[in-house]
């Protein structure tokens, strides 16, 4: 997934929409922050996004549980 600055969606692949069973077009554009982060995450991860643009990385990785379209929390299939 890439994301805009203001952690709005510009690319997903296959594989994340298989696994949330979204469609690419539901997606661009939309908050990856309110579509796919459980809330509990929130705050924890507006951070880390802050931290992310705040040293301006060309690219970055993270990982973290996600929602699915339904609502179900998927763990971090790579833990």
């Amino acid at each position: 997934m890439m994301l805009d600055r203001q952690a709005n969606i510009e690319y997903c692949n296959d594989y994340l929409l298989n696994l949330t069973g979204w469609r690419r077009e539901e997606v661009l554009g939309r908050s990856f922050l309110e579509l796919f982060l459980p809330l509990d995450l929130h705050e924890e991860l507006r951070g880390v996004y802050a931290a992310m643009l705040e040293n301006s990385p060309a690219a970055w990785h993270h990982e973290n549980d996600i929602l699915t379209r339904s609502g179900e929390r998927r763990a971090n299939p790579l833990e």
